[in-house]
C-alpha cells in the first residue's frame, strides 16, 4: 500500500504546505478504504529474520556505534 500511495498520490502531487499534504493523504486513504484489498506477504518471515541477522552481523563487523547496535537488538 505504501508503494501505491507514493506512486499514485505523493509523487504526482504538488503540495504548498504540510496541511495541504495531509489533506491529500486523507483524501487518498478515504478513497482507497472504500474498496480495500488485503495485503499479501510475498516473503516468508524466516527469510526476513535471516536477512536482519545477516545485516546485524555485517554491522558488527564494520564496528558500528553502540546506538546503532542497540537499535538492531530491539
Amino acid at each position: 500500500m505504501f508503494a501505491e500511495l507514493t506512486q499514485k498520490r505523493i509523487q504526482r502531487g504538488l503540495f504548498r504546505n504540510i496541511p495541504e499534504f495531509i489533506d491529500a493523504l486523507d483524501q487518498y486513504l478515504s478513497i482507497y478504504n472504500e474498496h480495500p484489498t488485503p495485503f499479501v506477504w510475498m516473503v516468508k518471515g524466516e527469510n526476513i529474520l535471516r536477512k536482519v541477522s545477516q545485516r546485524k552481523t555485517i554491522a558488527k563487523a564494520k564496528g558500528t556505534s553502540r546506538s546503532t547496535q542497540a537499535s538492531f537488538n530491539k
